[in-house]
């Protein structure tokens, strides 16, 4: 009969971030922080800052913008910028490609690319645009 705080829950926010304001999505997850019980997880999805100014990337945000679903929003450092702000710890965090958030979907050559040429501590400081696949559990 409803929402029970004291088990454990699974909340999924795969496509969603991106579309919210940094200050919405503080707001979801202090909400989530306010109802998810301790153990409860929270995965999604999170492109970085560098996809907000990219030259790289205009053309795919102009198509965002001409769906009508324009992104306004990164996140470098999920782990710093949000997990630790609210409550919930990174269980992972993963760029596509990598052990675990490969899927059979990236190829040899692409992972080569990214994971070698530019693995993410190089691409954030060199402003490369990425995305991430995170799994937080609240603590």
């Amino acid at each position: 009969n409803g929402f029970d705080q004291s088990k454990p829950a699974v909340v999924l926010v795969e496509g969603l971030l991106m579309y919210l304001t940094q200050d919405q999505v503080h707001m979801l997850f202090r909400g989530l922080e306010s109802v998810l019980g301790s153990k409860s997880v929270v995965a999604g999805d999170v492109i970085t800052e560098a996809h907000m100014t990219s030259e790289h990337t205009v053309p795919l945000r102009e198509i965002w913008k001409q769906w009508g679903s324009p992104v306004v929003s990164g996140f470098t450092r999920p782990e710093e910028q949000l997990f630790a702000k609210h409550g919930f710890e990174p269980v992972a965090v993963k760029q596509p490609g990598e052990e675990g958030a490969d899927f059979g979907r990236v190829s040899e050559g692409a992972k080569k690319f990214s994971l070698e040429m530019f693995p993410r501590g190089c691409a954030e400081e060199m402003g490369i645009p990425r995305s991430l696949y995170w799994i937080a559990r609240r603590v």
